[in-house]
Parts: C-alpha cells; structure tokens; sequence
C-alpha cells in the first residue's frame, strides 16, 4: 500500500497520474453501457485553463446526468477492479457525501485540513447531474429547495471544518455554535438533507424536466 502526502509536489504529481488511471476506468465503464459522463467543476477548469490538473487539485470530479448516474451506481460495483470500492450513503452508513465516491483501497492520502486528519483511499468524485423545471417561477423554487439542503447538509458537517484559518467574526460563531450543537442533531441534519440531495428527481407534474447543461463532454474539453 503506498501513501501520499497531499502537501507534498512529487506526491501530488503521482497522484493526479493515478487519477487519470481511475478515470480511464471510469470512461470505459461508462462506454461499456453508453453512459453519458463530464468533466466537472475544477477538473474541467483544469482541462481548459491548464491544459491538465489545477495545479493544487487532488482528485477528479465526474458529473452524469441522473438516469445514467442511477445505472453507474447500481452496476459499479461488478464492473470496478478489486481494489476500488463505490461508496454511497446507502452502501455505507459512516460516508458522509451525498454524491458517490470511487475508493482505491490500496493507495492512500494523507489528508490534513486543520482539525480534520485522516488517511484515506485516493478518490475520485462522481455527481449526479439533474435538470431543471422549464417555467421560470418552478425553477426558482427547485433550485431554493436544493439551496436549502444543501445548507443543512453543511451544518450537520461542521466539525469537518477547518479551524485553523482565518474567518470573519460571525463565521466564527457560526463554526463554534453548530460545533456546540453537534450529536444526534447534525447527524439528522446531515439524514434529512443528504436523502433530499440523493433522491432529487428531474420528473415533475406534467412531464419531465429539460436537461439544462452548461458543460462540455470531456471529450470536447480535451479538444478545447
């Protein structure tokens, strides 16, 4: 089993090699059953703007929209090689992401933000991507909804938070309140929003929602 530092340049090199590894994997997945995939957030920032990895980024972020995502999850797990596992909230109770997780059991990251220190199995992020309702007023609302949970969400993770850097004022109270709150009360919170983020849907009454997404294939970024 190797491990590697996250502050460490070599280190980081060789883990976004791996990462490309895994990605590759992924892709093939996805081919093998037709599976939509994109590069998303700061990897496709990477593609675009360094032709490559951010140069501080340590793992990758695949968005596919939700009924391809739903099928990835539940045939995953056949498909990965031995050493990588498919976290969910409902493959495992102590995951604490809505979005699902690719693990590399056999390479590991020495991972330190602030109070949060932890040696885990390199990873790489997996999004379901959902659309949105076509009148502007449902729009509006659905994406207040999700807003809201996701709120939830973050403050049922405070005590995941980094403490040792600079924050204005009420930042700080927020961060030692919900600390001070902590127990049965976050991890309800985290319940309540994760199942909410996990089942969104992009069918409503009347018909299903148009997908509506800003982003490039991969394969178009890397022409990019």
């Amino acid at each position: 089993m190797n491990t590697f530092k996250e502050q460490n340049n070599q280190d980081l090199k060789t883990l976004q090699n791996l990462e490309l590894e895994y990605l590759d994997i992924l892709i093939n997945i996805c081919k093998k059953y037709n599976l939509r995939y994109y590069l998303i957030g700061g990897t496709l920032i990477g593609v675009l703007r360094h032709h490559g990895f951010i140069p501080w980024d340590d793992d990758i972020d695949v968005g596919l929209p939700r009924p391809d995502y739903n099928h990835f999850i539940k045939i995953a797990a056949d498909e990965l090689p031995h050493f990588m596992d498919i976290k969910t909230m409902t493959s495992d109770p102590n995951y604490k992401c809505y979005f699902t997780r690719l693990i590399n059991n056999k390479k590991k990251i020495y991972w330190d933000h602030g109070q949060y220190k932890a040696t885990i199995g390199v990873w790489t992020d997996v999004f379901p991507l959902d659309g949105l309702p076509d009148k502007l007023f449902m729009r509006k609302l659905h994406v207040f909804n999700v807003n809201l949970h996701k709120a939830i969400y973050k403050f049922s993770q405070m005590h995941y938070i980094t403490t040792n850097k600079k924050r204005p004022v009420y930042g700080l109270i927020i961060v030692c309140g919900s600390n001070l709150a902590g127990g049965q009360q976050n991890s309800d919170c985290f319940l309540l929003a994760g199942r909410y983020l996990r089942e969104l849907h992009t069918e409503r009454k009347g018909g299903k929602c148009q997908h509506r997404l800003q982003i490039r294939s991969a394969q178009q970024s890397v022409r990019a």
